[in-house]
């Protein structure tokens, strides 16, 4: 068993001891995680994504000059 497997496995085992409402809020705090690093990866996609339509923008607006 490596590592991962131990850590996702205690985690498991500790959340089994609590009540079902307790364990909600366990989830709810590793979806907070999730959505604090997640954001990195969508926040450059999203400025690629903005890079890319600015410079279309200024492209249409040399062609409507000519």
């Amino acid at each position: 068993m490596n590592i991962i497997e131990n850590i996702t496995e205690k985690i498991y085992n500790s959340s089994q001891k609590l009540p079902e409402s307790l364990q909600l809020e366990v989830l709810d705090f590793i979806e907070y995680l999730i959505m604090r690093v997640e954001p990195k990866a969508i926040n450059q996609d999203e400025m690629a994504w903005s890079d890319f339509s600015r410079t279309t923008v200024a492209i249409r607006g040399m062609e409507d000059k000519k």
